[in-house]
C-alpha cells in the first residue's frame, strides 16, 4: 500500500522538505539526500507540462528510473549511443509480446547482449534523473512503499555520482545558495568518499575546490579561496558536497559518514543467475531447490511454459500437467517436510500464476491466499530452524542446510543474516553455486554497509572471474571499514592496490 510521507531531514538539519511540492522552490539534491539518510523505498515522480519522470528508490538508494517521454525511452537511448539501427528497433517491437520488455526483446533476438541492455538501462537512468534536475518548473511527489522494481531489473547506479554530476544541471542558482550550509560552517575534504570516481570528469572549478578544501575552512573562506565566478564556486561545492567528496565538520570537529554506494554501471544482478550451464540437478531434492529458487522470481507465462498470449484452455492444461509433475515429486521425497514445503510452494506460485494469466477473461476467479505466519511463535521457531540446520551441517547434508536456510529466510525477511547464510551456503554447492548471488544482493539491500558481506560478494564474483563487480564490492568493503585487511589482500590480488585517479587527484585522498 502507497503512503505519502513528509521528507523530514536529519536531526541536525534544517526544516523538513514536504513530499509534496514545487520544483521552483526545492533543490532536487535535497530531497535526494533526505530520501538516502532515512533509507526510504518507494517512488520520486516529477511532472512538467505532459511529461511525468520517476525515481524508483530501495533503502534509499537509486536503482530504476522511467519516463514518458518518447527522446528518453530505451529504444530511443540505443538508438542514440549507436547500440541499434531503426531495422533493429522494428525486429524488436514486431518480437514484442504480452507484457515483455524492449530491452528483454533485443537480448533474445540477439540484437544486444544482457550486459549492453543493463549499461543502456544505466546510461537511459542518468539521462532521466538529469533531466528531472533541469527543470526549471513542475511539481514533485515522494510516496514511500516497498520498492516495487524486481530485482532482476534493479541497476548499479551511484547516486553520490548522479547527484556530483546532475547539479552542474541545475537552472535556478538561488535554490543551490539556499541549500548550501552558512558561510561560517565549516567544511573539508572527506577523507573516505561514499563512491570511487577514477572516471569522473570534474570541472576545473571543482578541481580548485577539492584543493583548496585539504584543509578545513569555513565555506565563506573556502569560496573566497577559489579564484573564479561566484555562481561557478557555489555550483562547484554544492555538487561534491552532495557527492560526499566534500564533507559538512560539526563544532566538535566530527562529520557525518555517508552511506558508502559503489556501482558497476549495469544491472544489480549479473547473468549469472540465467545460465543454465551446470545447474542440471542430480536428485529430486536439488530440483526441488532449483525450482523453489527459479519460481520465486520468473513471469507467470514462463513458469507455466506456455507463450504469453495462450488460450484459456493452453493455461488450464499447463496448470494441470505442472500440478500432477509436483504431486509425483512429493512422494518421491518421502515425508522430507522442509523439502515438502517448498514444493508446497512452488504448487502455490504455479496457482497464482495460473490466476494472473486468466485475471482479464475470469474475474470472479479468486487468487490463492497467501498464508501469513502467526507472530507469537517466530522466536521458538528460529531456534528450532537453526538446531535443525546446524544438524544437517554435522552429516554434511548441503541440501537439507539449504533447505532450512530457505525457511529462516522465510521466517525473518528483515534479517540480513540469514540471506548471507544461505547465500554461502548456496555459493558453496556445486550445482546452485549460482544462485547466492541474488541473496548476496538482498542481504546487502538490508545492510548495505556491513564490509564483511561486500568482502565474501566480492570473493563470490572472483571466483567467476567477473573482475570489475568483484573489483566494485571489495571498493565498498574498504571504503566502509579501511582497516580490513582481507579486502587489502583481495585488492592486490585483483592487481589494483593502486587506483587510476588522475595524478592531481591521488594526493589529495593518500
Amino acid at each position: 500500500m502507497k503512503q505519502v510521507i513528509e521528507l523530514t531531514e536529519a536531526p541536525s538539519a534544517a526544516d523538513p522538505i514536504p513530499n509534496v511540492g514545487s520544483l521552483e522552490r526545492v533543490a532536487i539534491p535535497e530531497i535526494l539526500k533526505r530520501i538516502n539518510a532515512h533509507e526510504l523505498s518507494g517512488s520520486l515522480e516529477a511532472t512538467a507540462g505532459t511529461i511525468v519522470r520517476t525515481i524508483y528508490f530501495d533503502r534509499g538508494f537509486i536503482v530504476f528510473t522511467s519516463s514518458t517521454s518518447k527522446s528518453e525511452r530505451l529504444g530511443q537511448c540505443l538508438l542514440d549511443a549507436g547500440r541499434v539501427n531503426e531495422e533493429g528497433i522494428a525486429i524488436a517491437v514486431d518480437l514484442m509480446t504480452g507484457r515483455r520488455r524492449i530491452g528483454e526483446t533485443m537480448v533474445e533476438a540477439g540484437l544486444i547482449d544482457e550486459d549492453e541492455l543493463g549499461q543502456a538501462l544505466v546510461h537511459q537512468a542518468r539521462q532521466v534523473a538529469t533531466a528531472i534536475y533541469a527543470l526549471e518548473q513542475g511539481m514533485y511527489r515522494f510516496d514511500e512503499q516497498p520498492c516495487p522494481i524486481a530485482m532482476e531489473l534493479r541497476l548499479s547506479l551511484s547516486m553520490y555520482r548522479l547527484q556530483l554530476e546532475a547539479v552542474r544541471k541545475i537552472p535556478n542558482h538561488e535554490l543551490i545558495v539556499e541549500a548550501l550550509p552558512s558561510s561560517t560552517e565549516h567544511v573539508r575534504l572527506s577523507e573516505c568518499p561514499p563512491f570511487s570516481f577514477e572516471d569522473v570528469r570534474f570541472e576545473p572549478a571543482e578541481l580548485l575546490a577539492m584543493e583548496a578544501a585539504q584543509k578545513e575552512r569555513p565555506l565563506g573562506e573556502l569560496i573566497e579561496r577559489i579564484s573564479r565566478d561566484s555562481v561557478e564556486t557555489e555550483r562547484a561545492i554544492y555538487g561534491l558536497l552532495c557527492a560526499g567528496i566534500l564533507e559538512r565538520v560539526g563544532p566538535d570537529g566530527v562529520s557525518t559518514p555517508l552511506r558508502v554506494q559503489e556501482e558497476t554501471g549495469t544491472f544489480l544482478l549479473s547473468a549469472l543467475g540465467n545460465d543454465s550451464e551446470s545447474e542440471e540437478a542430480e536428485n529430486v531434492r536439488q530440483e526441488v531447490l532449483l525450482e523453489f529458487e527459479r519460481s520465486e522470481h520468473t513471469a507467470a507465462e514462463s513458469l507455466l511454459e506456455i507463450d504469453a498470449d495462450a488460450s484459456e484452455e493452453e493455461v488450464r492444461g499447463a496448470f494441470a500437467d505442472h500440478m500432477e509433475k509436483w504431486d509425483k515429486k512429493l512422494e518421491e521425497l518421502d515425508k522430507d517436510t522442509t523439502l515438502c514445503l517448498k514444493v508446497d510452494e512452488i504448487k502455490k506460485r504455479l496457482a497464482r500464476a495460473k490466476f494472473e494469466m486468466l485475471e482479464q477473461g475470469e474475474l470472479n476467479e479468486e487468487p490463492p491466499p497467501i498464508k501469513k505466519e502467526s507472530p507469537k511463535s517466530l522466536e521458538s521457531e528460529e531456534k528450532r530452524l537453526l538446531r535443525e540446520m546446524k544438524l544437517r551441517q554435522l552429516v554434511e547434508d548441503q541440501e537439507g542446510v539449504i533447505s532450512f536456510l530457505y525457511e529462516l529466510v522465510r521466517l525473518e525477511p528483515e534479517k540480513a543474516k540469514y540471506e548471507v547464510m544461505l547465500a554461502q551456503a548456496l555459493a558453496g554447492h556445486h550445482v546452485m553455486r549460482k544462485k547466492a548471488e541474488r541473496h548476496f544482493r538482498r542481504a546487502l539491500s538490508l545492510d548495505s554497509q556491513n564490509a564483511k558481506v561486500h568482502y565474501l560478494f566480492g570473493k563470490f564474483y572472483q571466483s567467476f572471474d567477473m573482475r570489475n563487480r568483484a573489483l566494485a564490492e571489495f571498493k565498498s568493503a574498504l571504503r566502509i571499514e579501511p582497516d580490513f585487511s582481507e579486502v587489502r589482500r583481495a585488492l592486490v590480488e585483483l592487481k589494483s592496490a593502486d587506483v587510476s585517479l588522475p595524478d592531481r587527484l591521488k594526493g589529495f585522498f593518500s
